[in-house]
């Protein structure tokens, strides 16, 4: 009779657990789907408006704290957006938690200006909040921080 009942229980377990775990690696990969698609089109105001929440509290690395009409107020027009497969940004080390409707993002961007060598690329460590609303990821929540030289 233990026997049953242990293997019923694993049994159950498994059948709840495995529709979640589909819909998180679901959303994993929605969420790095965003990222790469955001740091192509990094120059772009329509990208930065759907990647960033209204809510937005965004650390940089230079120690400033700012929301999202900041960041929206350095575009003048859609007129000087860029869409690129040259993008000086990437990102390594990616790490996608999803809890529900909110996921933790940790990633590695890496800042290799076009047509710089080896030595000017620059390492952030970087880390976000997002939060799911009808289907979409935004981030709620931002911290830049400038990786130390090894």
């Amino acid at each position: 009779m233990k026997k049953l009942l242990l293997t019923a229980t694993i049994f159950l377990y498994f059948a709840i657990q495995a529709p979640l775990l589909a819909q998180s690696t679901k959303d994993q990969e929605a969420i790095k789907n965003l990222l790469i698609e955001f740091m192509k089109k990094v120059d772009s105001r329509e990208m930065h408006d759907r990647f960033w929440d209204e809510s937005l509290v965004y650390t940089s690395s230079s120690g400033e704290r700012f929301g999202k009409t900041k960041i929206m107020s350095g575009f003048a027009s859609d007129n000087n957006a860029r869409n690129t497969e040259n993008s000086p940004y990437s990102a390594e080390d990616v790490d996608i938690r999803v809890s529900k409707k909110l996921a933790i993002l940790n990633f590695k961007l890496v800042n290799k200006p076009t047509g710089s060598d080896s030595s000017e690329v620059i390492y952030y460590l970087n880390s976000g909040v997002l939060r799911k609303t009808k289907n979409t990821w935004k981030v709620i929540n931002w911290q830049a921080t400038m990786m130390a030289a090894n």
